[in-house]
């Protein structure tokens, strides 16, 4: 499992000007950086060259210090990018959920969907649009699908401010995943940036907070369960344990492999 992901002066154009300013960051498993800037579109710049999926202008992103975009393609996982990842806003949660379930190679069928929705106390917004979805709670469930793919190791979510919501609601939607291992970047606007405490990396800069990793407290190590029979597998998610077989065909997505 890769443990560092390092944009070195990472620089991007666009059809009709700059759209990422020379950036550097490090992110490292288990840790949560933030990333503030004004918004636009160097944040969805900066998430697609993280996760190799755009022409760089100049600089490089490595992988455990290896330039390797397919790779990056493999263990970055884009959440809710603008354009990229963003689900569609007329379609009901459980479709969607159907939709990355499937991408994540999980079980995907009704059954494997209600107990996700459960699992995180949504299942009355089963048919509700994805736009008329509690947004701190759809993007929630997008961190766990993301998270459930077999070789994700870092998540990049961006810009979720964009749909309101407090500078403490998105760090406890991506603080736990920090906790479980993954390297994790949220992306912000500078408003949100500016309530938080403590250090935040910014767009455009090449020097970042030696310090700006949120790296969260080591949690006592609990004793091993005794033994006992396995049980069933309900589709749930559990990051990083292992992951039952696929058993049935994932629907036809609607939207963009990321």
């Amino acid at each position: 499992m890769p443990t560092t992901l390092q944009a070195v002066s990472v620089h991007v154009d666009g059809a009709h000007g700059e759209l990422l300013h020379p950036t550097s960051l490090t992110v490292r498993s288990g840790s949560l950086v933030v990333v503030s800037g004004e918004p636009g579109q160097g944040h969805t710049a900066l998430s697609l060259a993280l996760a190799g999926q755009i022409h760089l202008t100049g600089g490089s992103v490595l992988i455990d210090d290896v330039h390797d975009p397919a790779r990056l393609r493999r263990v970055v996982a884009l959440v809710d990018t603008p354009g990229v990842s963003e689900p569609e806003g007329s379609l009901p949660l459980n479709l969607v959920m159907a939709e990355e379930l499937a991408m994540a190679h999980r079980p995907a069928g009704r059954a494997a969907v209600r107990a996700l929705l459960a699992e995180h106390g949504a299942a009355t917004y089963a048919k509700t649009r994805w736009d008329y979805t509690p947004a701190v709670l759809r993007t929630a469930l997008l961190m766990a699908t993301a998270a459930a793919r077999p070789q994700t190791a870092f998540i990049v979510l961006t810009s979720p401010d964009r749909w309101g919501g407090s500078p403490q609601e998105w760090l406890d939607v991506a603080r736990p995943w920090a906790e479980r291992g993954y390297g994790v970047v949220l992306q912000c606007s500078e408003h949100l940036a500016t309530a938080m405490t403590g250090p935040v990396a910014r767009l455009g800069s090449l020097t970042q907070p030696l310090d700006a990793a949120f790296e969260p407290e080591p949690r006592p190590t609990e004793p091993p369960a005794p033994p006992g029979p396995v049980p069933s597998a309900r589709g749930e998610l559990r990051p990083h344990a292992e992951e039952p077989a696929l058993t049935c065909a994932p629907p036809q997505a609607t939207r963009k492999l990321r």
